[in-house]
């Protein structure tokens, strides 16, 4: 089966037109009635956007995609993710904003080569321990959730695998219901930008001092009073409050 086969078939599926277009960058095409737009590079497709809000399903031939790179599915009403997403070795970015998975999948896990992925203004309930599979993850964004829901039924803390991520250079919480960090966020030694504004966290965990390359930290609107003397006068932080 052809990329252009599979897509095709997932476009029977759910009953969505699909649309094929050479190039690498994603098409910035927004909402409603786009239908499923599908990038090609030397006749594999590399980049999937889904641009029907109606749509609520992704296929589990999605994992078949094995030159994906880049797979938008925000402003759907997709509700989970086929366990088939773990097959995606390639997948570089992924955009579950705004959708209404509750849940992700513990393949998650196997994307080694994920770098950027988007959870804003989702309600999930928990991220898996397989989230700190992803060790080649630069971006992670979970922000949001008090926009959708209260605390009874969204993620109100981060695994202590997020810790493990070594390559992780920005990290956005904000407008969540994280009432704390985990102890060892210290380990995130490549972690340049920190977001924690208008969450309930009201203290830094002390490894927070092993940042090494932390340039910018939001604590805006948090329950933040006090703050060790050192990263208040740190010459290359930049504290927003």
């Amino acid at each position: 089966m052809t990329d252009r086969e599979i897509v095709m078939q997932m476009g029977e599926e759910i009953g969505s037109d699909c649309t094929f277009l050479k190039g690498g960058a994603m098409w910035k095409h927004r909402r409603g009635g786009g239908g499923i737009i599908a990038f090609c590079r030397n006749d594999r497709v590399t980049r999937l956007c889904f641009c029907d809000d109606e749509i609520s399903l992704l296929p589990e031939c999605v994992g078949l995609l094995s030159a994906l790179v880049e797979l938008d599915i925000s402003e759907t009403y997709i509700e989970e993710l086929p366990e088939s997403i773990g097959n995606l070795s390639m997948l570089e970015e992924l955009n579950l904003s705004r959708t209404r998975i509750l849940e992700l999948p513990e393949e998650i896990g196997k994307l080694s080569a994920l770098k950027l992925l988007r959870l804003r203004e989702l309600a999930l309930e928990y991220l898996p321990e397989s989230i700190g599979n992803c060790l080649a993850l630069e971006h992670l964004d979970i922000s949001g959730t008090k926009q959708i829901c209260d605390e009874t039924f969204v993620i109100t803390e981060l695994p202590e695998s997020v810790c493990k991520l070594s390559a992780l250079r920005y990290l956005n919480i904000s407008g969540t219901y994280i009432s704390e960090l985990p102890e060892n966020i210290g380990n995130l030694t490549a972690l340049e930008r920190l977001d924690i504004r208008d969450t309930s966290i009201s203290a830094l965990p002390e490894s927070i001092g092993n940042l090494s390359s932390l340039k910018e930290l939001v604590i805006t609107s948090t329950d933040i009073t006090k703050l060790p003397g050192w990263l208040i006068n740190h010459p290359k932080i930049r504290i927003s409050r």
